[in-house]
């Protein structure tokens, strides 16, 4: 059965991404691919109010609300489950332009894998991903930059599902297993048909798993020359755009935070030692930004525990758990602190908003 999360409630733009930026190539691919579903591209395109002007220009990036806003409309007028899924398979090699071809050009699935993570920040600065060995072989896993939610779920799958994609086209295997963190958008079915493996909901973690024979496999149109010149024009495509984020502590924090599994439970001193700083230097340059290391850690804890909670397959205690504290009547406390209504109340009122009919309706 699909999540029970509709349209309502995961179609909203996310918060807190006001200068954060995506890349106008990613933006046309998403276009295209929605057309393809059948749904009305132009006016997805002007609802978000994305110009052609901006779409035709390689070198504009647009603020990560506008790329948003162009979701929740397509959320609404698709109606069904699935639409990160369903409209990655839409998405035509090819689109993504260098990122696509850095793959199709590299000597193995690892190496193209890299590159993709090094030169992301291209098509998106919402989520990076990272290269993680495990012991049955190497995950592919994409770490939000900002608190997930909203359409950034549907993004999820779309961002895996264009990847995995994109892996097989180059020659590749499609991995052993794909992990998905937050609220399941489709059932499991659809998922392992969408990704052609088997699909782990309700994960730790957002990730391709490959084993150690897939990551390591060779790509069949290796072409050395082609991959060295197509890494030099995306650096310097980066270098056009350099991360609006990059130096603010508070960016920082967050999405060192948003790495880990049990985010209450990180002091500053495991976030300072990642980021490469002294707590004393990192407390320093939070209070410039007119915050602190507590409240940083506090507002991500609070909008994943409003997340996580719209998600009925996980119950209050695992919520809890998952949110580093040591027990439900603890979380329980704290979120009643962070928004006045006790964690049942709060879904509860929020189970009767998605019963409602949506609007215009």
């Amino acid at each position: 059965m699909a999540s029970p999360l509709t349209a309502r409630s995961l179609g909203r733009s996310p918060r807190g991404v006001t200068r954060v930026v995506v890349g106008a190539t990613g933006v046309r691919a998403i276009l295209a691919a929605f057309e393809a579903l059948g749904l009305d591209a132009r006016a997805l395109q002007s609802g978000a109010g994305i110009t052609d002007a901006q779409l035709a220009d390689p070198d504009v990036v647009l603020p990560a609300r506008s790329l948003y806003r162009m979701w929740e409309e397509a959320v609404r007028a698709w109606g069904r489950p699935g639409l990160g899924l369903r409209t990655a398979q839409q998405v035509p090699f090819g689109a993504y332009e260098v990122l696509d071809y850095l793959v199709l050009s590299s000597g193995t699935v690892g190496e193209g894998l890299a590159h993709f993570a090094e030169y992301f920040a291209i098509a998106t600065r919402t989520a990076r991903y990272e290269i993680r060995s495990r012991d049955e072989g190497v995950a592919f896993e994409m770490l939000w930059q900002v608190p997930p939610e909203g359409v950034m779920f549907h993004l999820r799958d779309y961002s895996l599902a264009a990847i995995a994609g994109r892996v097989a086209f180059a020659g590749g295997p499609r991995p052993v297993r794909v992990e998905l963190a937050g609220p399941p958008l489709a059932d499991a079915g659809e998922y392992a048909r969408g990704f052609g493996t088997e699909v782990t909901l309700r994960a730790r973690h957002n990730a391709l798993v490959f084993n150690r024979a897939g990551w390591n496999a060779p790509l069949p149109r290796h072409d050395a020359d082609l991959n060295r010149t197509l890494r030099r024009h995306a650096r310097m495509l980066l270098d056009r755009h350099p991360p609006p984020e990059a130096q603010a502590a508070t960016a920082q924090v967050r999405a060192a935070l948003l790495q880990e599994s049990k985010v209450g439970t990180v002091t500053i001193e495991q976030v300072a030692h990642r980021l490469a700083a002294s707590p004393r230097t990192l407390q320093r340059r939070l209070r410039e930004e007119g915050t602190t290391f507590d409240e940083v850690s506090r507002t991500v804890r609070e909008g994943l525990a409003r997340e996580y909670l719209g998600d009925r397959g996980l119950s209050i205690g695992e919520v809890a758990y998952l949110l580093g504290f040591s027990e439900p009547s603890a979380f329980t406390r704290a979120f009643r602190r962070w928004t006045g209504q006790s964690p049942r109340a709060y879904r509860e009122a929020r189970e009767r908003s998605r019963s409602r009919p949506p609007d215009g309706s």
